[in-house]
């Protein structure tokens, strides 16, 4: 069995994880799309604590191996400021 953990969100991965056990052996690719790891974040993986290359992701993961996901946030997603640095061009001036 492989120990498979999804972590959506790295600032409170209690929140926004997923665990499971995986049955077989199979690849780290295998197990992106039969878990359906989001990868349009940055995302890194790793294996039994070591991270991993997205070129090393055809390895086969053996028996109690711990896999882990970690999507990474991407910029942005606060709030907006009431004093905003942006200027309004020519604003007033006629």
């Amino acid at each position: 069995m492989i120990y498979f953990n999804y972590i959506t969100n790295p600032f409170n991965p209690n929140k926004g994880r997923i665990s499971k056990v995986l049955p077989e052996k199979q690849t780290i690719w295998q197990v992106v799309k039969s878990q359906k790891v989001d990868l349009s974040r940055p995302t890194v993986c790793f294996v039994n604590g070591m991270a991993k290359l997205r070129k090393d992701w055809d390895m086969v993961l053996h028996q109690k191996s711990v896999v882990s996901f970690v999507a990474l946030p991407l910029s942005g997603g606060g709030k907006s400021s009431k004093h905003s640095t942006k200027r309004k061009p020519n604003a007033g001036l006629h």
